[in-house]
């Protein structure tokens, strides 16, 4: 018993260190895991999640330069028609929001048209033709002239008597806001707007079940440390059977041969069978003794009949 509770607690110990270590790695090492999985499912999936990350990043860049540019004019404005003075800080929050909904829509109405053109569809060409216009004419006149304004400046450093007049400030916000989404839509928004207008119109992204591993689990530990974990809950359970058996079956047997020796005096025959090798040897026991009670019943019986 003593030889098997010193190598027992030699494992415990061992598996205490080692367990603690690999927690450790487990701590350390989860964000990259996090990372290297969420880069698998966004590598290997079918929909555009760079697209889609990439197109409500630069809306949300575009929202906050806009906010930046409009704040003034509004303060200004709403300070006019309310008569009171309106806090900057007041104002940006409400009008990013509405900022970020206004360029989210126009990359709506710019993929719908776009849609539009390659299903050939000449009223609907028309329809969302004349509404890009007036897009085009919202957000240059209140946006981009602001944002080509701000610059007049910068321009003015390196000229003398510069004058840049109404057409022209709109003519350059016109060529900033084709360049502007043109680049972003060959690069990202043509592939990331869709999936958004499909997830806004309750139309689910149409996953492919067969090939896409999006539904991966990222959350949970690595698997071998909890194999590892597991083989040692079964080793500590196997090892605290051993040392029980080891404290119990020596008394046991001095017991067991004990009661052999009075049984095989009275009866000739010995109770239990030796030597006890496990906790199972003592419960095959009791199946000795209730097949002996049984049986002195039988004679017990056959005795009295007779």
């Amino acid at each position: 018993f003593l030889m098997n509770l010193m190598m027992a607690l030699v494992g415990l110990l061992k598996i205490i260190i080692i367990g603690i270590w690999s927690l450790f790695q487990e701590i350390i090492f989860m964000p990259f895991r996090l990372l290297k999985n969420f880069s698998k499912t966004i590598v290997s999936s079918r929909i555009p999640w760079i697209a889609v990350i990439l197109t409500i990043f630069w809306c949300l860049i575009e929202s906050m330069i806009f906010t930046y540019v409009m704040t003034p004019l509004v303060v200004d404005t709403f300070s006019n028609i309310t008569g009171e003075q309106l806090v900057e800080a007041f104002v940006r929050i409400p009008l990013f929001i509405f900022l970020l909904f206004i360029v989210l829509g126009s990359y709506a109405i710019l993929s719908t048209f776009v849609d539009s053109v390659k299903q050939k569809k000449v009223s609907a060409i028309l329809g969302v033709g004349a509404i890009e216009i007036v897009v085009l004419f919202v957000e240059v006149v209140f946006l981009y002239r602001e944002f080509v304004d701000s610059l007049v400046p910068w321009f003015a450093q390196y000229s003398e008597n510069f004058e840049l007049g109404v057409f022209w400030t709109l003519a350059i916000s016109c060529f900033v806001w084709f360049g502007i989404r043109s680049l972003s839509w060959f690069l990202f928004a043509s592939y990331g707007t869709p999936t958004i207008m499909n997830v806004i119109q309750g139309k689910g992204l149409q996953l492919d079940t067969a090939k896409d591993q999006s539904e991966q689990i990222i959350t949970n530990t690595s698997s071998i440390f909890l194999g590892k974990l597991k083989e040692d809950t079964n080793w500590i359970q196997q090892k605290g059977e051993e040392l029980l058996e080891s404290f119990m079956l020596p008394p046991l047997q001095v017991v067991a041969a004990t009661i052999n020796f009075f049984t095989l005096l009275v009866a000739n025959y010995h109770l239990f069978e030796f030597p006890f090798k496990s906790i199972e040897d003592i419960t095959k026991s009791k199946d000795i003794l209730n097949n002996i009670s049984k049986s002195t019943e039988i004679r017990s019986e056959i005795r009295q009949k007779a």
